[in-house]
């Protein structure tokens, strides 16, 4: 599907590969995602029709002025004026999936009872990693329905090593030894 989100996405991702930073962007990506989520407030001021383009170029400009990434901010002036910073959320997770797919990165979740260590993650991510014979990158998610341990879900595949998955596979294996 070649939707004017992806297309956006693509564009940035050619920039970022000329450059020789896909990474790069994608962290900083991921970085204006929480900054619009933590302040939404600049996605108002951004799209709104009663702020004038030069307000809107100059906060870029001001958010931008320690940034490295020559083409971000003249990316996301484009979305300003052409009226597309209201799918900046859409167009960001685009643009990560496709830097994802050139990096050859999977991303998943690690779900726990309780926050785990950039540590404890790096760890599960090495693991995983090893395993399925890529790169791994998690996030991690609390979830009240597991009892403990943690599972990992990455696309289609789960790796199950909650305590709840060991029961049930204890009782199946007392079942069929009856």
């Amino acid at each position: 599907m070649d939707s004017p989100v992806v297309r956006y996405a693509t564009a940035l991702l050619d920039l970022a590969i000329e450059e020789k930073k896909v990474n790069e962007y994608k962290e900083a990506m991921k970085a204006l995602l929480s900054a619009f989520k933590a302040n939404p407030e600049l996605g108002i001021l951004l799209s709104s029709a009663f702020v004038a383009p030069s307000e809107k170029r100059a906060t870029i400009d001001k958010l931008f002025a320690t940034n490295d990434l020559p083409s971000l901010a003249p990316f996301i002036k484009v979305l300003v004026d052409r009226g597309r910073i209201r799918d900046f959320h859409d167009i960001a997770k685009s643009f990560i999936q496709v830097a994802n797919a050139f990096l050859h990165i999977e991303e998943g979740v690690v779900y726990s009872t309780l926050p785990l260590t950039p540590e404890k993650i790096a760890e599960v991510e090495h693991a995983i990693s090893l395993q399925s014979r890529t790169h791994v990158e998690l996030t991690n998610e609390m979830d009240a329905d597991l009892i403990g341990g943690i599972k990992v879900v990455i696309h289609d595949r789960i790796y199950d090593g909650s305590i709840a998955n060991m029961l049930s596979s204890l009782q199946s294996q007392l079942l069929k030894g009856k």
